[in-house]
């Protein structure tokens, strides 16, 4: 019956007894004994007839031992087997990483254990590997252990995917300098579980060229991506309502960005020194652009400033020295110190007027040389911060009643300046308008003006 073995020759007359034969061997099988029509013989045996002896065996049993390396076995699995019956071997868990195989060498050398395939035989001892779930990302358990927020980074990968949740467990944050000045990393994605997203996250990675946002984030923060020269465009999600200071600052590689409706508010220096910038758009619900936003975007073309804004930061657009093309809604009333010095509408005599440089309805700057009178352009709104500073020479000037606001240190240090005549729209004076106006000696202001900024 497949066995083998050397069985001796016994002559037997009717009514004899047969000896024990020699138990014969089969691989990996046990030898049970010897069987007639199917029923074990117990020897000594009587013959009384044409007798046929049958060697049967049981498959031999193998031990599967287990090493599990810090994980958790399931509840049932096997622990042992046969040459005949193909095994699939169990999955033990442990937490914070994944189940990559079982080896037969401790040092994970050789090929992976998935099964034991019918055929195999021998004792085993099998040793678990694991692959850390988190690929280097460093995570902290949260809000009493209902999420969890990645604290840092130690990989070696270049392409970071952010998994959604750990053990059913959701990912909602990443910290302050989470992958601040990892210079390797190449890509991140974050995903839509994740609500926040802490300073400087992503600053100083160097080697960044996409940078995929979920769509659960609400802010961007401050400096999150200060330094990233490689990163080439941004897609801010419809998610987020406002751009943090710094941001994006140096960011010299960035051609591109789209800014949602979503957002209300650009940060100070959110895009400082992105030199490749070509094209920047603006949402409809952005009501503000901070101080030095888009500062020496020196690649920008143009820009669209939609109807939502009502304040343009000091130096927002200087030193966009491409910049040939300006729109400024009528809905702005406030327009910072150099808010467009250096660009390329600003440096272009052409668009200078008697010495004065409007943008749309807005006056956005006088040369110090202008002298004597002046009347400003009849259905001007704004008069920017630091509009005639140090205007020496101008003796009056009349402001037409369309205007509504007259910025910061308008007309400070004109030191000529003998006569105001300020229209009856204007609703707010601002900081140091008129500071150091030596020759002034009377201004009327309106019953219209709602607002002054004391000065110092």
């Amino acid at each position: 019956n497949g066995g083998e073995g050397s069985i001796e020759d016994q002559t037997i007359r009717y009514n004899m007894t047969v000896k024990v034969p020699a138990a014969p061997t089969k691989a990996h099988y046990d030898f049970l004994g010897w069987y007639v029509g199917g029923v074990k013989v117990e020897f000594p045996y009587v013959v009384t007839a044409n007798t046929e002896f049958v060697a049967e065996y049981a498959p031999t049993k193998y031990t599967v031992s287990y090493v599990v390396n810090d994980g958790t076995m399931p509840e049932s699995y096997v622990t042992e087997y046969d040459v005949e019956t193909p095994v699939t071997l169990p999955t033990p868990t442990r937490d914070l990483y994944l189940f990559d195989s079982w080896y037969e060498d401790a040092n994970f050398e050789g090929d992976k254990v998935r099964e034991i395939r019918a055929g195999e035989f021998g004792n085993r001892i099998l040793y678990a590997k694991w692959l850390s779930a988190t690929n280097g990302i460093k995570y902290q358990l949260a809000n009493n252990g209902t999420t969890y927020t990645v604290t840092g980074y130690e990989g070696k990968d270049t392409v970071i995917v952010i998994p959604s949740s750990i053990y059913g467990i959701p990912v909602t944050k990443i910290a302050d300098s989470a992958f601040d000045g990892k210079q390797r990393i190449t890509s991140i994605t974050v995903p839509d579980s994740v609500t926040s997203i802490g300073s400087y996250a992503f600053s100083g990675c160097i080697s960044l060229t996409e940078l995929n946002l979920g769509n659960g984030i609400k802010t961007i923060p401050s400096y999150m991506a200060q330094g990233c020269n490689k990163l080439q465009s941004i897609v801010i999600p419809d998610s987020v309502t406002s751009i943090g200071s710094y941001a994006f600052r140096d960011c010299f590689s960035l051609v591109s960005v789209t800014i949602p409706d979503s957002v209300t508010s650009i940060g100070s220096h959110a895009f400082y020194s992105c030199s490749s910038l070509v094209s920047v758009v603006i949402g409809d619900s952005v009501t503000s652009i901070g101080e030095e936003a888009f500062y020496s975007c020196s690649s920008l073309v143009s820009v669209v400033i939609p109807n939502s804004v009502t304040s343009i930061g000091a130096s927002a657009f200087k030193g966009c020295s491409s910049l040939e093309s300006v729109e400024i809604p009528v809905s702005v009333t406030s327009i910072g110190s150099g808010a467009f010095y250096g660009v390329a509408f600003y440096n272009n005599e052409s668009n200078w007027v008697d010495g004065v440089l409007y943008i749309g309805n807005h006056l956005i700057k006088a040369k110090v040389t202008i002298s004597g009178e002046y009347v400003i352009k009849d259905g001007t709104i704004t008069i920017a911060d630091d509009a005639f500073y140090n205007c020496s020479s101008l003796v009056s000037v009349e402001i037409p009643d369309s205007v509504t606001s007259i910025g910061a240190s308008a007309f400070d240090d004109c030191s000529s300046l003998v006569s105001v005549v300020i229209g009856d729209s204007v609703t707010s004076i601002g900081n140091h308008a008129f500071y150091d106006c030596s020759s002034l000696v009377s201004v009327v202001i309106p019953d219209s003006v709602t607002s002054i900024c004391a000065s110092e």
